[in-house]
């Protein structure tokens, strides 16, 4: 499949993979799986995207990703994506910005990502136990 989705990090952590060539029907499948998804969780669910297997969006792509769960669902946390090529990054950014989503970073490797998701984890973990 050109884009896959699985659970990680005890179900934290969604890590979506795009695969050239993907579809925009392809989008839509793994949203709606995502959606299930996030339907089911109590918690917040973060995300990590991994892009080093792309070379560009498609067109509608953008559209489309700004009604995606990892944005708009109760469930939205934090977005690591990883592997994006210049082109990429600077549209995702564009969008975000004019989104005001927040809370979108971008890293050279899943390790960096991974990371970066686990800190944010760890500080929710302390605001729980604060509480």
């Amino acid at each position: 499949m050109p884009i896959t989705m699985e659970p990680r990090e005890d179900g934290r952590i969604l890590y979506i993979r795009f695969v050239d060539p993907w579809t925009l029907t392809d989008f839509a499948h793994i949203m709606e799986k995502d959606q299930a998804y996030r339907d089911r969780a109590s918690g917040t669910i973060h995300g990590i995207v991994d892009c080093s297997q792309i070379d560009s969006l498609l067109p509608g792509a953008l559209n489309a990703a700004r009604r995606s769960p990892g944005f708009v669902h109760r469930t939205k946390g934090h977005i690591a994506v990883f592997g994006a090529n210049g082109t990429v990054q600077a549209i995702a950014q564009l969008v975000a910005r004019m989104l005001r989503i927040n809370e979108l970073e971008f890293f050279n490797t899943e390790e960096e990502g991974m990371a970066y998701l686990r800190q944010i984890i760890a500080r929710e973990g302390n605001d729980d136990a604060n509480q």
